[in-house]
């Protein structure tokens, strides 16, 4: 298993988790974005994004 060193681990590549992740990286935050797909959702996995839940 290989080893990762960083600040942050955010579980979950939907649309709250990859701002998230994009928005600690962009403050210099060492991020680490996993997901149980192995791939990108073919199909939105949000009906509507608000900018409060963001």
């Amino acid at each position: 298993m290989t080893g990762y060193d960083v600040d942050v681990l955010v579980a979950g590549a939907g649309p709250v988790g990859l701002m998230a992740a994009s928005r600690l990286a962009q403050s210099g935050v060492s991020v680490r974005l996993v997901d149980a797909a192995a791939g990108p959702a073919t199909t939105s996995r949000a009906l509507g994004a608000h900018a409060r839940s963001l």
